[in-house]
């Protein structure tokens, strides 16, 4: 890759970067989209808004879909849509959530990170 092309692939990165960094910041600073995270993390397959809302609870249930959005914008998790036939069904759209690759990739590095500042502190190793 010639040494323009290369230049011009970093602050790329950058941009997009600085775009999805408050983003993530933002994401994690919700209880509710912290949980969602948590759920699809565990989840070994795809889990349908139903099931979503149900496990969070009905205290949440006007602010799901606006936190699913914010997720999917977050580029933490991914939305698949299936159409079933609206004669046999009164709701024939049915969304599957799962979480994104970038998702699994901030989550986890988030979560090693917190791991290794608590194994580092000063505050830890007072109390052990």
């Amino acid at each position: 890759m010639s040494e323009k092309r290369q230049l011009k692939a970093d602050e790329d990165k950058k941009r997009r970067a600085n775009y999805i960094y408050p983003k993530i910041i933002k994401a994690l600073d919700s209880k509710i989209r912290r949980r969602i995270l948590t759920l699809l993390l565990e989840s070994k397959k795809d889990i349908p808004f139903s099931e979503i809302k149900e496990k969070l609870g009905s205290e949440y249930d006007s602010l799901l879909v606006d936190d699913l959005g914010f997720l999917q914008r977050a580029w933490l998790i991914e939305r698949r849509t299936e159409v079933g036939s609206p004669r046999i069904l009164k709701h024939p759209y049915h969304s599957f959530y799962r979480l994104s690759e970038f998702g699994k990739e901030i989550i986890t590095a988030f979560s090693q990170a917190v791991l290794n500042a608590i194994r580092i502190s000063p505050e830890t190793k007072d109390k052990t």
